[in-house]
């Protein structure tokens, strides 16, 4: 076999060079590889654990949805309208006749607007544009119109989280001249603000700091866009306080809906006060005033709401409130926006007038209004006519009560028993006092014979020349201590069914009990054929689960044989049923009606009225 022959050197050279090049491109590409699975591996392993916490946070938010806040509610058909020409965020507006002022707000975080944009609700175009003064704060302004006049009160001047001012304004709707009115005591973020009896009331907002809630109120004499004062008068505090609420004048009373205790804060240090998140608390609470001294907690709203100061209006008797913002999600953190429409009836709560019914129409005829010093419920009520509709003053009781019996018997007003000072324990004092044709003809009550069992809520009739009280309780719901809205808190109650009876004015007779204990019943009375017809009430709590039940049956008092039956039965069960009868037809009107026919639990407060024929 031949011997090879060795390569010559001009091929081994370009040969050696192309062997290296080829090894570094292979060890190149195999470094290249490795670090791509170890980039791939890490990139695996962070997907997987994001994913786990994604999965985690998403098994955890399965249990609440984030529109889990969402109230059950109608679907109402909305029409979308020429959109405003700049997007605003924690602006103003009032509407005066068909035109909506909207004034001022974010248009971002980092810009705020400083002028006025009108809205013609005939035309439905936006018409007007004009400037606020240079002065004026940019957002969270307090703001009230009289029809003419608008009001504008502190807020915050500028971007971000900037300071608010205490200098307020007046627009002139008409010459759309501005001047300014005396600055508050005090800066305030998005106080709440009305006018009130003459003047412009101005309460809670968020203090200096834009976090902190303030409980002060103060109010200015106000007319046709002047002060009458130099400087603001301190009111009575609002017992919460807090920014973003609607404050709403309505039959003369004021009211303070939702709002929130805290806000976002400026960033310590930061040269544009830039936002930052605080602790919040969203609340549905509705404070009323409707005397001057004293706040009174009425119904909550359906859920805690805030961000509503301009989302309200007043419909029907009814304040329509739209949108707003809710407690934020308790996972996530986030905030929840409002979608619901809310309405709150100005008919079911306290009542400060008289509503009159003709039983020949079958109509509610007539209102009108009772005296501002008067009470608005658990009164003792008793007539011999009414013409005039004229009030006047007779001399006080002795001692205040709650729900007391009250007739006219042999000349004299008689009023026994009730609640006392607290509520809660039973009076039995009885007192008399001359009356003839509306005025009383002594200047003091005179002391008369004990009732032998005292408390609320129990039927007082005078038939036969006989004076009568029926059913009633021992004890009530009492003022919950240290509460400043003397909320109600339960207490234990005796509901008894015993019927005192005076004849001569100096003995009481226990007579017939009713078929069963029966209270709340002052008024649920009529005297037809010799007979008391009874509607309705409470009865004694059920005796394991402990609630109220309400009463269904009729009840009848012969007078002849001075012996109950049971007549009849109501459509439903109710409570402070209001009787009336008139040519046959036995009638009752408002209280509070059960739960269902299966539940009879108090529920819904009612105002229908019904009638049935009375066959005695």
């Amino acid at each position: 076999m031949a011997a090879s022959r060795p390569l010559p050197l001009r091929l081994a050279v370009p040969l050696a060079l192309a062997l290296l090049l080829a090894l570094a491109l292979v060890a190149d590409f195999l470094r290249a590889s490795s670090s791509s699975r170890r980039i791939s591996a890490l990139s695996s392993s962070a997907g997987t654990a994001k994913g786990k916490r994604t999965k985690a946070v998403e098994r955890a938010v399965g249990h609440l949805n984030a529109t889990y806040a969402d109230l059950p509610a109608p679907r109402w058909d909305w029409e979308e309208m020429p959109a405003a020409p700049v997007p605003r965020l924690d602006g103003a507006a009032v509407q005066i006749g068909d035109l909506l002022y909207v004034f001022a707000g974010y248009g971002s975080l980092d810009h705020v607007h400083s002028y006025v944009d009108v809205y013609n609700f005939t035309s439905n175009t936006w018409t007007e544009r004009f400037h606020m003064p240079k002065e004026m704060a940019h957002s969270h302004l307090g703001m009230v119109s009289d029809g003419r006049y608008v009001y504008t009160v502190s807020g915050q001047y500028g971007p971000q989280c900037r300071a608010s001012i205490n200098r307020n304004f007046v627009l002139d709707t008409e010459t759309k001249e501005w001047r300014e009115l005396p600055p508050l005591p005090l800066p305030r973020y998005a106080p709440a603000t009305q006018l009130w009896r003459g003047r412009l009331h101005v309460m809670g907002g968020g203090k200096e700091d834009r976090h902190e809630p303030g409980l002060e109120h103060w109010s200015l004499a106000v007319k046709d866009g002047e002060a009458l004062e130099n400087e603001w008068r301190a009111e009575v505090p609002i017992p919460r306080g807090g920014p973003h609420r609607a404050c709403v004048v309505a039959n003369d009373k004021l009211f303070v809906i939702g709002g929130q205790e805290g806000d976002f804060m400026a960033k310590p240090g930061s040269p544009i006060f830039k936002c930052v998140r605080r602790h919040e608390v969203v609340y549905g609470d509705v404070y009323m005033l409707d005397d001057g001294s004293k706040w009174k907690q009425v119904s909550p709203m359906p859920k805690p709401d805030s961000h509503i100061e301009f989302a309200w209006v007043v419909v029907n008797n009814s304040i329509v409130i739209v949108g707003g913002t809710t407690e934020k999600h308790p996972i996530t953190k986030k905030i929840i926006l409002v979608g619901e429409v809310f309405r709150f009836d100005l008919e079911t709560m306290v009542h400060s007038y008289v509503d009159v019914y003709n039983f020949t129409s079958n109509t509610w005829t007539e209102r009108f209004h009772m005296p501002k010093e008067m009470a608005h419920s658990h009164l003792g009520m008793v007539s011999d006519d009414t013409e005039t509709k004229e009030w006047r003053e007779l001399p006080p009781l002795p001692l205040p009560r709650y729900a007391p019996a009250t007739q006219l018997w042999r000349g004299r007003l008689h009023v026994m028993g009730g609640g006392k000072e607290d509520r809660h324990e039973p009076g039995l004092e009885h007192w008399s006092l001359a009356v003839k044709d509306g005025e009383a003809l002594e200047n003091e009550w005179r002391a008369e014979v004990p009732i032998p069992r005292g408390g609320p809520h129990r039927a007082c009739v005078v038939a036969n020349d006989k004076l009568f009280v029926i059913g009633g309780q021992e004890g009530d719901f009492m003022a919950k201590p240290g509460s400043p809205i003397f909320k109600c808190v339960r207490r234990h109650e005796v509901v008894y069914g015993d019927v005192y009876m005076l004849d001569d004015g100096s003995k009481w007779k226990q007579v017939s009990p009713m078929p069963k204990p029966d209270s709340h019943i002052e008024f649920a009375w009529v005297v037809v054929n010799n007979s008391i017809v009874i509607v309705g009430g409470t009865t004694e709590k059920h005796p394991i689960t402990k609630k109220i039940i309400l009463v269904g049956e009729v009840f009848r008092f012969d007078l002849e044989t001075m012996a109950w039956s049971v007549i009849g039965r109501m459509p439903f069960r109710i409570k402070t049923a209001l009787a009336g009868y008139w040519q046959g037809w036995l009638y009752f009107t408002s209280g509070q009606r059960d739960r269902g026919p299966d539940n009879p639990g108090p529920k819904k407060v009612v105002g229908s009225m019904w009638r049935t024929r009375l066959h005695l």
